[in-house]
């Protein structure tokens, strides 16, 4: 994925100048907008969340549509929701790759699809 640093806008929302990041200015806007969404929305009263069913099925690809789009919202702006269905990622992923080669998991094994997983501590 190659992401654009857009210097400036005219009126009709067209970019000017941009400029292609480099791959370690892209890998490090990627961990500060992971390390954003992990830990700058607290939720401790849990408002709005889904059960842990509700967010394994997304982070297992149970859900889609509307259902899943929801979920997504709130995923931005509820750091405990995006703790867990990064867990769950982490878990469907080493599923997936298990279950697709039959080997131990030493690594994402092809499984294409966004990656939120995380090594909590």
């Amino acid at each position: 994925m190659r992401m654009h640093n857009e210097k400036s806008l005219d009126p009709t929302g067209s970019s000017q100048n941009q400029k292609e990041l480099s791959t370690t200015q892209e890998e490090k806007l990627l961990r500060s907008a992971k390390e954003l969404f992990l830990n700058e929305f607290p939720n401790p009263d849990r408002k709005g969340c889904g059960d842990s069913g509700t967010i394994k099925a997304l982070a297992f690809g149970k859900l889609s549509g509307e259902r899943a789009g929801q979920w997504w919202t709130h995923f931005a702006t509820c750091s405990p929701c995006t703790r867990e269905f990064s867990a769950f990622q982490q878990q469907a992923n080493e599923f997936f790759c298990a279950a697709d080669s039959g080997q131990p998991v030493t690594d994402n094994c092809g499984f294409h699809r966004i990656d939120y997983s995380v090594t909590l501590q």
